[in-house]
């Protein structure tokens, strides 16, 4: 199975293709056929990345513990909930920095972005859920989201300051983060997941009270 993903995750990266690389860690060997035309060009799924008003990146690596938090929680969207139809929710592993500068660049933005993520901070205990700003971010978790050449670049930054996006980031205080290969989250991370998902749609929601139609429109045109 995680051979699988390595594979995928080669291929995706050289095509620029990366939002859903870590979801071959759900599929089967005889699903990966019918995987692999989900990442053909023109296939629904990568235009949603881009057409899609409210965006939900779950960030983070599944084979080390906590930082599987993210994945996780698009996961546990997907199998007990029914998003609304202008919502995209997408495993990003940890290729989220190439996705927001090809959202940058490109002429159709969302209108709302939502980060899910795992974070260490010793003032905080295992599995509580807490929004952050994006100047809170941990210097070594601010890097995910900037500029490869350019690390004081802060991309979430730029799509808020710059593209007029709402940028919320929703994260979870990590138990455990090995530094070998390691899956699986820890219990009290793992029961954070559907609080997480239950803060998600509370937003989703609200988001939705200015109507999917304008708020289309509005990404269309930013």
């Amino acid at each position: 199975m995680y051979m699988l993903r390595i594979a995928v995750l080669m291929r995706w990266r050289q095509g620029a293709k990366f939002f859903l690389l870590t979801r071959c860690a759900y599929v089967d060997n005889a699903q990966f056929a019918q995987f692999r035309m989900l990442c053909a060009e023109g296939s629904p799924v990568i235009e949603e990345v881009f057409t899609k008003p409210v965006l939900i990146f779950g960030c983070g690596n599944v084979l080390f513990g906590d930082d599987g938090f993210g994945p996780e929680v698009i996961e546990h969207l997907h199998r007990h909930h029914r998003l609304p139809a202008f919502v995209g929710a997408f495993d990003v592993g940890t290729s989220i920095s190439d996705l927001l500068f090809d959202l940058l660049l490109s002429p159709r933005r969302p209108s709302h972005i939502f980060i899910v993520d795992a974070v260490s901070d010793p003032t905080r205990s295992p599995g509580e859920l807490f929004e952050m700003e994006i100047q809170e971010l941990p210097a070594a978790k601010s890097v995910d989201f900037s500029l490869h050449q350019f690390p004081s670049v802060n991309m979430l930054q730029e799509l808020r300051d710059s593209a007029g996006i709402q940028v919320r980031i929703l994260a979870v205080q990590a138990g455990r983060i090995p530094e070998a290969v390691q899956p699986g989250l820890t219990p009290e991370v793992q029961a954070a997941v559907s609080g997480a998902c239950r803060w998600l749609l509370d937003r989703v929601a609200a988001a939705e009270s200015i109507g999917p139609v304008a708020r289309e429109d509005q990404a269309m045109n930013g």
